[in-house]
């Protein structure tokens, strides 16, 4: 069965896009079944949480944070 994927509308700032995918659901917009896991060498260490990634998610997945 195949599911429609809306497309995502061009937001000109960040704060449109928190506000456009703070009451919406990912899966109508993202065919997550094609995701790919992604390794990010070059990070470094941070103290601060982006707020385009959920807090909750942070704490619910402890193993994300790495000293």
């Amino acid at each position: 069965m195949s599911q429609r994927i809306n497309p995502i509308p061009a937001l000109a700032t960040d704060e449109e896009e928190r506000a456009f995918w703070k009451n919406r659901d990912s899966n109508e917009y993202l065919d997550w079944s094609k995701a790919a896991q992604t390794v990010l060498l070059n990070l470094k260490p941070s103290s601060e949480i982006n707020s385009a990634f959920p807090y909750g998610a942070v704490i619910s997945q402890p193993d994300l944070i790495t000293p």
